[in-house]
Order: C-alpha cells, then sequence, then structure tokens
C-alpha cells in the first residue's frame, strides 16, 4: 500500500483546521497537512455565517466555560489580526432585546455573566425601553443589554490569513481530496478521495471537517451514540432605502433555549450591508445550501440513518413541529419574516425585506437527551474528532484550538514529533492562552 506520511493530518480547511495548523506550526519542526474537500480553505461554515465577533455577556460562565473563556481571550486575538494585516474591525456593538418583562431576567444574567467571563464595566450597559429608543429609535423592547464592543469581520480573510501564516512555516493544504474514513486506526491511515485517490497516513490526526466529522469518527468506532440533524439558515437582504435606520447588530433573548432555534435578528455585515434572519429549516447534509423544499426523500434518509431513536423522539416533539414550521414559512416568504421582526422592529415591512442572502448550514449534533450545547471532542489512538463546533466557535477559535492542542500535548499524542521553542515574533503565543486559562476549562477540554 503506497501513501503520503506526514506528522500529523488535518481534516478540514475552515476556521478551527487552519488554527489548529498554525498552533502546530509554530510549537513543532513537523510535517504538517491540511485535507480539504473543497478548492480552496474557509469556503463553508467559516464564510457561510453572520460575520460577528461576539462578546462572551450572554455564556454561562458555569455551564458554558470552555466557550465563553475561548470567546473572551480569542477577542483581543483576533483584534491584533485585523490591525496587523488590515482586514475589516468594525465594532459596532450588539443590543439584545428583551420583548416580555420575563426575559428581562436573562438581560440581568446577561449583565452578571459579562462581568464574571471578564467583560468590562464600560464595555455594555443595561438599558431600559426609553434608552433602548434613545440608542436604535427603530427598536422597540423591554430592556435590553447593549455590548458595546461586539464586531463584525470577514471570517474568511481571517482564516485565510491565518493559514498564510502557517503556509509560510511549511504547513500543506491537499484540497479537493475528501476523507472517506479512517482506514486502519493503530497505524493513522486514512482513505481519501479526489485528486489524491487512495491513502494518506498520519502520526497524528486531528479531524475538524465540520458535516463530515461525525461520520469519519464513526469510522473509527466513535461517536456512535451521536447523530446529525442539518439546518439551513437563510438570510435576507435589508433594502438599502432602510439599512441606515439601524446602526447596531440587534438580536432578541432566544424564546426557546432547548432548540438550536436562532431568532431572526438584524445585522450589520462588514461591507456595511445589512442582513435579517436566520431561518433553520432541515435539510439533507451540511452543504445543502440550494436544497429545493420538494426533496424530503434525501431529508428523511438523513432521519432514517443511525441511531435513529433520538431524531424521532424530536420530530415528534410538538414544540418542535410548531417551530420547524414557523421557521420553513421565514424561508420562504419574506412576509413571514418580516412579521416575526415586527415584534421588536415594528416599522419593517415586507418591501425592507427585499431577497434572500447567504445561505449556511448548522450540523447539530443530538443524542438520546436532544440537543448536544456544547462541542464534543472524542480521542481515537492517534486522532482526535471535533464535533458539534458552533457558534460562538469561529469568534473562539484561536483560544479553542490552543487550549486542545495543550491538552493533547499533556495526553502524549505528540511525543513523537520534534517540538521547538516558541518563537516570539509570532502572531499569537500558545504560552499566553495557556497562562490565563483557568485550570477547570483546561481540564474539561477532554
Amino acid at each position: 500500500m503506497n501513501f503520503k506520511k506526514y506528522d500529523v493530518v488535518i481534516i478540514g480547511g475552515g476556521i478551527l483546521g487552519v488554527t489548529l495548523s498554525y498552533w502546530l506550526s509554530t510549537l513543532f519542526n513537523a510535517n504538517i497537512a491540511i485535507i480539504e474537500k473543497d478548492k480552496d480553505i474557509a469556503l463553508h461554515e467559516t464564510m457561510r455565517n453572520t460575520g460577528v465577533i461576539h462578546r462572551p455577556f450572554y455564556l454561562n460562565p458555569v455551564k458554558k466555560k470552555i466557550w465563553a473563556f475561548s470567546a473572551q481571550n480569542s477577542y483581543k486575538m483576533w483584534k491584533s489580526l485585523a490591525y496587523q494585516d488590515n482586514l475589516p474591525w468594525k465594532e459596532i456593538g450588539t443590543l439584545e432585546v428583551a420583548k416580555t418583562n420575563e426575559q428581562m431576567k436573562s438581560i440581568e444574567n446577561y449583565g452578571k455573566w459579562a462581568l464574571e467571563n471578564g467583560m468590562m464595566d464600560k464595555e455594555f450597559e443595561i438599558l431600559n425601553s426609553k434608552e433602548i429608543h434613545t440608542l436604535e429609535p427603530e427598536v422597540k423592547g423591554v430592556g435590553a443589554i447593549h455590548s458595546k464592543t461586539d464586531a463584525c469581520v470577514d471570517y474568511r480573510a481571517f482564516a485565510l490569513s491565518v493559514f498564510n501564516r502557517a503556509k509560510q512555516k511549511g504547513v500543506k493544504l491537499i484540497e479537493n481530496t475528501k476523507v472517506v474514513g479512517i482506514a486502519n486506526k493503530k497505524e493513522g491511515i486514512l482513505k481519501v478521495q479526489g485528486k489524491i485517490n487512495g491513502y494518506v497516513q498520519g502520526s497524528v490526526i486531528l479531524n475538524c471537517s465540520a458535516g463530515g466529522a461525525l461520520k469519519i469518527a464513526r469510522s473509527e468506532g466513535l461517536g456512535i451514540n451521536y447523530s446529525n440533524m442539518f439546518f439551513r439558515g437563510d438570510y435576507w437582504i435589508v433594502a438599502e432605502s432602510y439599512s441606515n435606520k439601524i446602526q447596531r447588530n440587534i438580536y432578541t433573548v432566544p424564546e426557546h433555549h432547548e432548540f438550536p432555534f436562532l431568532d431572526p435578528h438584524f445585522i450589520i455585515k462588514h461591507n456595511g450591508k445589512r442582513e435579517v434572519g436566520p431561518t433553520a429549516t432541515i435539510v439533507s447534509s451540511a452543504y445543502s445550501y440550494n436544497e429545493k423544499y420538494s426533496m424530503p426523500i434525501k431529508i428523511w434518509k438523513n432521519i432514517m440513518s443511525p441511531p435513529i431513536k433520538p431524531k424521532l423522539k424530536l420530530l415528534f416533539n410538538r414544540e418542535f413541529q410548531e417551530l420547524a414550521s414557523e421557521e420553513w414559512k421565514s424561508s420562504l416568504s419574506r412576509k413571514a419574516m418580516a412579521k416575526r421582526l415586527k415584534k421588536f422592529i415594528p416599522n419593517i415591512s415586507n418591501e425592507v425585506v427585499v431577497k434572500k442572502g447567504i445561505s449556511g448550514i448548522r450540523v447539530q449534533v443530538i443524542d438520546n437527551n436532544g440537543f448536544v450545547p456544547e462541542a464534543i471532542i472524542l480521542k481515537g489512538e492517534k486522532s482526535v474528532h471535533i464535533i458539534n463546533f458552533n457558534s460562538p466557535g469561529a469568534t473562539g477559535s484561536p483560544t479553542f484550538s490552543a487550549l486542545l492542542i495543550y491538552r493533547m500535548l499533556d495526553e502524549g499524542y505528540f511525543d513523537n514529533i520534534p517540538s521547538k521553542k516558541e518563537e516570539n515574533n509570532t502572531l499569537w503565543k500558545m504560552s499566553e492562552v495557556v497562562d490565563h486559562a483557568p485550570q477547570q476549562v483546561l481540564r474539561d477540554m477532554f
């Protein structure tokens, strides 16, 4: 069997894959390759998202401590990259609005969480209804938290910039090549198809291929109790005549915390365009950006792939059915989307919601208890698989990837790969990330 050998193989060229490659290239004298099924890096989830750098005010510091620390610590890392490489970085801020008095409890919690997660007093404020109107006259709510330093960026530009640094240190990109699965877990041999047909071997394998990650993990016998569901998020473009009436991102407190449905929000992109959305429509795969709604057979085929029980349990949940129906209508009809937005932007109309914008896919893992809220890390003999890496994954990826590499060092994954002294002139430093990380966060990575 002839195959190319590498010290480290990274499956997936999204923002997590490239940040992992960056850290590895600074820490090891290693032959590192990223295998990407598309023609270039960062063409899917990394590019097809809101482009918001999220501050961690909405992340519970106990239940979501890894996400909270990763988001908070990565903020300054992304900002330094943006300034060094002259990339889009606009701190426009975010208003998260409470539509009811009951939701004000969440706003009060957000204020406490912001401080616990490391934000400064001056970076946010709690507003009443009059203060909301003063700040954003088009927006209506009982109250809100104003996170002043949320930024809009171009995540693909960020990913390209980080990858270029890794490439300069020898990281290779194997494009147009799909990893079918792990053919030999003891030897770290991957079966691949595409530009390279056959096999690739890695002394260490890092699987962060988003929609394909769980299938690859299963080829090693891991993650058999998990299942994927795919939700397409469609955004609608806002008419230019209305765009400048709102100057910040506008979110609302989620009504259904147990489901991964984002209530519609108003987003300002790095190029100044405004969009509203997203929807969360069930589709058949991680790449069903243009899947027609007349293709239920493909969707049902995915639902009936094992394990079946958790997906059927979800589909027969009446609340989920009602929400799914509402999401479906909002994908098809700008009138339906405008109706939902009117709850907190009263003056918005059907004419303001012009046409479809970008669509992205959320790959949501479920188990017997329902939707899994956190990223999942599965350990193989020579491999580590990261699945369910969803929002705020892009925001936190520089820190999350550093913590993962650090814990893998502890676990001995890189014992046979020559290390090198950490350089002083690198963009980011591993030691700074680890020194700031709470011990509980480090322990909970694995």
